[in-house]
């Protein structure tokens, strides 16, 4: 694949893609958490929320991974970025009942499961080997750009028209540049004579419990950040506006870092820079 086949039709959808998923499910989340302490709601039920938003990607995270490896990584971004929009109305628009917060917070977090996972996918399998931590460190520099953007405009947005316009827009150009991706994507040949691998097997490679358990702290010691930061500022008496500001004070301390990250890779390898 040439450069010019790499950075126009692919990089430009891919990055966009990365931004704006990553903008959108932040700010849900957010706002989602002060419309459940609005409504009366404790800490418990943010737990709550918490543990729901990963429950469906638990049980369909193999299925996931087998419909990738067929091919179909780009029409699951676009799957996803369906998910988000969906999840975005159902969360903007629906009362502040638990139902309706649970089935919302469920529906984005599965969007974002398929969002992620298949870009980063993408952002692999359509550089070369060469390019291919730096293309991967472009990705994350995008999600992060979108993890400040999100919390930072979700803690100034007080306007119920303003919770619902950002998310929905930002849904919309999800979408759009994840439909872009299922044209510019090449296509992948089906395996479908191959014999699955069994996950016992899969689950038996040297080191991946090890990459999952660290991976699954990362992503946990965030998610719980994000969640429960607006709770102990609503207990301490902190603006939303500041609790905004100090995710996006963390979020553009991740883009820092992982700007350099393809450079960092080359000059201290990857198990280094992992510890």
């Amino acid at each position: 694949m040439s450069r010019r086949q790499i950075l126009t039709p692919v990089i430009l959808p891919l990055l966009l893609a990365a931004v704006a998923s990553q903008a959108v499910v932040p700010f849900l989340r957010v706002t989602t958490t002060y419309r459940a302490l609005g409504a009366g709601f404790g800490a418990q039920t943010v737990g709550l929320l918490s543990a729901v938003f990963a429950l469906l990607p638990v049980f369909l995270t193999v299925a996931i991974g087998r419909y990738y490896d067929q091919g179909g990584a780009a029409r699951a971004t676009l799957a996803g970025a369906c998910a988000i929009m969906a999840g975005a109305v159902v969360l903007a628009l629906a009362p502040a009942g638990l139902v309706w917060l649970t089935l919302g917070t469920a529906v984005l977090g599965l969007g974002q499961t398929l969002c992620l996972s298949s870009l980063q996918l993408i952002a692999s399998t359509t550089s070369s080997r060469a390019h291919r931590d730096q293309s991967l460190g472009n990705y994350m520099v995008a999600m992060a750009l979108g993890q400040a953007v999100g919390p930072l405009l979700a803690g100034l947005a007080g306007d119920p028209l303003v919770r619902l316009i950002l998310p929905v827009t930002g849904a919309a150009l999800l979408t759009l540049a994840a439909w872009r991706l299922t044209r510019v994507v090449p296509a992948r040949r089906r395996g479908g004579d191959a014999a699955r691998v069994p996950l016992r097997q899969i689950a038996a490679t040297p080191g991946l419990p090890w990459i999952v358990l660290t991976g699954a702290i990362c992503v946990a010691a965030l998610d719980l950040l994000l969640a429960f930061l607006p709770v102990l500022g609503q207990q301490r008496g902190i603006a939303p506006a500041t609790i905004g500001a100090m995710l996006a004070v963390r979020a553009l301390a991740t883009m820092a870092s992982r700007a350099i990250y393809g450079r960092a890779v080359r000059r201290v390898g990857r198990m280094r820079l992992t510890l």
